[in-house]
């Protein structure tokens, strides 16, 4: 996927907020952000200040794809990568998540389908 610098921010940030829906950060979600964080040549400072915003404020998930609305599938896939690092998609989770493909313009039965591929693809482990 060919990004701009904020694409990627973007994406961390949306993957900080999924990550922390549930009111914890597992230690494979952290892992899962940190190589994520790497990958898109973002900081830990930066990714620790994402992380304690997502923390603090529960709507901030609200606030991400307002603008970027690029390759919508692949960045739905992207953050389906951390969320997965627990091993399945909880319900708040699953609310973030879903709340974040709408903003991205991706049909429902669309990002069910992205869920389901990606569930199978962890369990089988690739």
């Amino acid at each position: 996927m060919n990004m701009t610098n904020l694409q990627r921010v973007e994406i961390l940030r949306a993957s900080c907020c999924i990550a922390s829906a549930d009111g914890e950060v597992s230690e494979p979600e952290l892992a899962q952000l940190k190589k994520l964080a790497h990958a898109l040549g973002v900081g830990d400072a930066s990714l620790t200040a994402m992380m304690n915003r997502a923390k603090r404020d529960p709507d901030f998930y609200k606030t991400q794809f307002g603008v970027l609305r690029d390759e919508p599938v692949r960045t739905i896939d992207i953050l389906l990568e951390s969320v997965l690092a627990n091993g399945d998609v909880n319900e708040p989770e699953f609310v973030v998540l879903k709340a974040l493909a709408e903003r991205l313009g991706v049909k429902d039965d669309e990002f069910r389908e992205r869920i389901s591929l990606a569930v199978a693809k962890h369990k089988a482990g690739n």
